[in-house]
C-alpha cells in the first residue's frame, strides 16, 4: 500500500502477553507512532483507548485497538470513527456467511431467494 501510495486503515490484532503491540497498550490515552514489525516493515500505527461495558459486571473496562494507517494524517479519534463505520459492513458479511445455503444449483434466482430466506430467518 505504501509503495503505490494508496490510503488505507487496517485493523491489527493485539496478541501475546507482553512486548510488541501489547507493550504499546499503556498510558492514559490514544496515540499514533511509527512502528517496526519483526520482519523489518515499518508503518504508522494508531493505538486507540476505548471503553466497553463488561456484560457480567456492567462496569466499563478499557479496551485497546490497534490500526495500521497508510498515507493518512488522521487523529486516533478519526481513525476509530471511520473504521467503526466499516465494522457494520464486515458484520453483515459475517452474517451472510453464517446463513449461506449449500446448494449445487447454478440458478442465480434460486440462490438469491435462499440467501434472502436465510437472512430473514436469522433476523427473526
Amino acid at each position: 500500500m505504501q509503495r503505490i501510495r494508496q490510503a488505507a486503515v487496517l485493523a491489527y490484532p493485539i496478541r501475546g502477553k507482553s512486548g510488541g503491540i501489547r507493550g504499546l497498550c499503556q498510558g492514559r490515552g490514544s496515540f499514533t507512532t511509527d512502528y517496526t514489525f519483526t520482519d523489518g516493515t515499518s508503518a504508522r500505527l494508531t493505538v486507540v483507548d476505548t471503553r466497553v461495558r463488561d456484560p457480567k459486571t456492567r462496569r466499563k473496562q478499557r479496551k485497546w485497538l490497534a490500526f495500521v494507517v497508510v498515507n493518512l494524517d488522521w487523529t486516533p479519534r478519526q481513525v476509530y470513527r471511520k473504521y467503526r463505520r466499516r465494522f457494520g459492513i464486515e458484520a453483515s458479511y459475517r452474517l451472510l456467511r453464517q446463513v449461506k445455503v449449500l446448494t449445487n444449483s447454478r440458478n442465480p434466482a434460486l440462490r438469491f431467494f435462499l440467501l434472502g430466506l436465510g437472512l430473514l430467518m436469522q433476523n427473526i
